[in-house]
């Protein structure tokens, strides 16, 4: 009897099992949103989410419907591809949202994803004190450009006269000018940085310095406003060299992923690269002096950017070999460029664009009325200092663009280099007091609050 109980119960539950799977099963004609279409976050600004839409072979065209806290945000329609990448915009700082998306397809079927969380970059704050520091007592002094690596811990470079250089001190030695200064973190000290004088001698020269940039293994890499480079470790001198002839240039500015990965950009279009082992040179297509460089959405690509008599230039160089030229802002002035947690900004005579840099999408207005001239710097979408003429410095913090002082309150400032990390800004340039009696100057300025 138990054995015949035992095989009936086990004859009952074979069919409740077929039977869940048969009725359970849904048609191939007819399946489920999330089978069909996936909707997934892939960043966000302070204002702007973007996302990544994969369709699973819907029917062509097919009508997209965004859906923001259940209003419908922004409509759209694909018409080739599976894969596209959108984003909404007007959002709030340090919000969260939840989006999702409606697709109707060419057979007239609606699918429908599940909903996708996420949150909103915060803004930092606006409020900013500074300290001025001026270098040079005749002559023309001027700092070409400055690199942060902490708050004990900050160089710039140029060209500094004091009273005591271009003269002979009592041995009968010629005194060289300063090309650097370096924070300590208490007071500047006044810098010799050593460069060849002539490429394949044995004698040094402090030639002006026009170029810096720090790695974090903690080398330090200078350019002469010519062909040479320098390089520092923990603040020591360690090499000096000419870059060869193939890649020789006035060099404008120095920017690398590492040490073993470093471009160099400067006069007449020139781009050359270094990989640890030799230099190469990168046919760039232009003839326009090239004075700014910042990385890609990661170290396979950097941006360049180039203005010289009405001309401007904008180039991405993808492995260290394939430029393009960028025509979306062509004809329109290019000062300067800084990338900014997966944005590029380009700042131009009258505004500051941005490009997302992970959708093939254009360049857009990001800020009004940019200050005229200058340059631009970011360690992150939320963070980027706009200084340019008359000493006017503004602070964009992912949502607002805002004056945050004219500390310089003089019109006579020139600006020339900008870094910024974290809570802190270097500012250089020089202040035009007359044509034999220039100054260096560094503006230095702390956040009160994050």
């Amino acid at each position: 009897m138990y054995k015949i109980i035992k095989k009936v119960f086990f004859l009952l539950l074979v069919f409740i099992f077929f039977f869940t799977t048969l009725t359970c099963k849904k048609s191939p004609s007819e399946p489920n949103g999330s089978e069909m279409l996936w909707l997934e976050f892939e960043d966000a600004s302070c204002t702007e989410a973007w996302f990544n839409l994969r369709l699973n072979n819907l029917p062509k065209p097919v009508r997209v419907d965004v859906y923001r806290e259940n209003y419908l945000t922004k409509s759209f329609t694909i018409s080739t591809t599976n894969d596209t990448i959108f984003y909404i915009e007007n959002l709030l700082p340090k919000r969260r949202y939840d989006v999702y998306v409606k697709v109707r397809g060419s057979d007239g079927k609606e699918y429908t994803s599940a909903k996708v969380n996420f949150e909103t970059m915060d803004t930092t704050s606006h409020e900013f004190t500074w300290q001025i520091f001026e270098f040079g007592e005749k002559g023309n002094s001027v700092l070409y450009d400055v690199a942060i690596i902490d708050e004990n811990n900050i160089w710039a470079v140029g060209e500094i006269y004091t009273k005591d250089t271009y003269t002979y001190d009592s041995l009968g030695n010629w005194i060289q000018p300063y090309n650097a200064v370096h924070w300590d973190g208490t007071k500047w000290e006044l810098k010799r940085i050593y460069f060849p004088s002539v490429c394949g001698g044995t004698s040094l020269s402090s030639y002006p310095a026009k170029a810096i940039f720090i790695f974090d293994d903690g080398q330090i890499w200078i350019s002469s406003s010519g062909d040479k480079i320098a390089i520092l470790k923990d603040g020591i001198q360690i090499n000096k060299f000419c870059l060869p002839s193939n890649v020789s240039m006035s060099i404008n500015k120095l920017w690398g992923s590492t040490s073993e990965d470093l471009y160099a950009v400067g006069n007449n279009g020139n781009i050359a690269h270094w990989d640890g082992r030799k230099w190469t040179k990168i046919e760039s297509g232009t003839d326009i002096h090239l004075n700014s460089i910042t990385k890609g959405i990661d170290t396979t690509e950097v941006y360049i950017s180039g203005y010289d008599n009405g001309k401007s230039i904008l180039l991405k160089v993808k492995n260290k070999k394939d430029v393009n030229k960028i025509n979306d802002l062509e004809n329109i002035p290019i000062y300067s460029l800084a990338t900014g947690t997966n944005y590029l900004f380009v700042k131009t005579n009258n505004a500051i664009y941005r490009k997302y840099l992970k959708a093939n999408v254009g360049y857009k207005y990001v800020i009004f009325n940019s200050i005229y001239d200058g340059v631009i710097n970011s360690d992150s979408y939320n963070n980027l200092i706009d200084a340019g003429i008359r000493g006017n410095i503004y602070h964009f913090n992912g949502y607002t663009h805002t004056l945050i002082g004219n500390p310089l309150q003089n019109q006579s400032y020139l600006i020339f280099g900008l870094a910024i990390k974290n809570n802190l800004v270097a500012i250089t340039g020089i202040n035009n007091y007359g044509i034999y009696n220039n100054r260096a100057f560094l503006l230095l300025g702390r956040r009160l609050n994050k």
